[in-house]
């Protein structure tokens, strides 16, 4: 690693839609495919960009590929299947001896591939441990770097600026996504906003929604939807992470929890029998209200549990920590 050279260079790259970046840096990557060895020039681009492979190399490596079939040739030798990445792209292995590799042998190099015009490299060329301590993707008409007026405590440990400064380019992206999204929200048609009710079957809460312009929907036993079923349990969770509804609305029973149960039941018989329901009512019930509640939350929307103010189930594990 320490004997990768880096260059300094000035070279325009044309993008689309009239997109232009000027490359101030390249490297000579160290490659061996079908078991030749040799360099090839990489530009250094500003950003978050994939390593792309450009046609004069795939020509000069004698690299032939069969798009139809998805295969690949190197160098004459057998067609082999093409590794294929995850938006579809063909990968190169960039380090592929045919044998073990001896580093005993002599490196002489059997390509040394440039695609720079002469004149636009500087022939001398710094290490990589240079490379990492300059501002490697600062622009030329950029500021010094700022003083460092305190030595680093120990365990501390002060960036490079270059590191700084992609660590705020990425910040700033996705400031501007956020930006972008509630733009995009506030502008969008005027919609109903929906409204889902569970457990209670036609509450006052639906009619009232309803009434101020929402799209309620009503999942209960009066309408077919048993929850004591793992089934049916199942499938709501299905349909609440594909359709997101704005808002949730969620009534389990709440007898069981009352403090007036605890007092009726005298008998030792009683007890364990009270103790026994709740212990079903908490895995089956109350648990499921907790996942909704956890996946409205993480999607941003509303979600509301609805028990009596002293029942004890918010003593519970389900509803004792419930965020919001």
């Amino acid at each position: 690693m320490e004997k990768i050279n880096f260059f300094r260079c000035r070279h325009k790259f044309h993008f689309g839609g009239d997109g232009e970046s000027w490359c101030h840096w390249v490297m000579e990557m160290p490659m061996c495919v079908s078991g030749r060895y040799g360099h090839a020039q990489v530009f250094l681009l500003k950003g978050e960009t994939p390593m792309l492979c450009g046609r004069p190399i795939i020509e000069a490596l004698g690299v032939v590929m069969d798009f139809q079939q998805r295969l690949v040739r190197l160098n004459d030798g057998p067609w082999r299947d093409a590794t294929i990445g995850l938006h579809g792209e063909y990968l190169l292995p960039l380090w592929e001896p045919e044998q073990p590799m001896d580093f005993m042998r002599s490196m002489d190099l059997d390509f040394d591939l440039r695609l720079a015009p002469a004149g636009e490299v500087d022939p001398m060329g710094i290490t990589l441990a240079d490379f990492e301590e300059e501002s490697a993707f600062a622009l030329m008409d950029d500021s010094p770097a700022v003083a460092v007026e305190h030595e680093p405590e120990p365990g501390e440990c002060l960036l490079p600026r270059h590191q700084l400064r992609t660590a705020d380019e990425l910040l700033q992206a996705e400031s501007n996504q956020y930006h972008a999204y509630v733009t995009e929200e506030l502008h969008k048609p005027s919609r109903r906003r929906v409204i889902w009710e569970v457990y209670a079957g036609r509450g006052r809460v639906a009619s009232v929604a309803e009434s101020l312009g929402a799209e309620v929907e009503v999942f209960s036993l009066d309408n077919g939807w048993d929850f004591d079923q793992p089934d049916h349990r199942k499938q709501f969770l299905e349909r609440l992470e594909l359709e997101v509804p704005d808002e949730v609305w969620l009534s389990p029973v709440c007898k069981l929890w009352s403090r007036m149960q605890s007092l009726t039941a005298r008998s030792p018989e009683q007890q364990d029998q009270l103790r026994e329901l709740r212990e079903w009512h908490h895995t089956v019930h109350l648990q499921f209200c907790r996942r909704i509640f956890e996946r409205q939350v993480a999607n941003g929307c509303h979600c509301h549990l609805e028990q009596p103010k002293d029942a004890l189930s918010w003593r519970t594990t389900a509803l004792m920590k419930l965020p919001g």
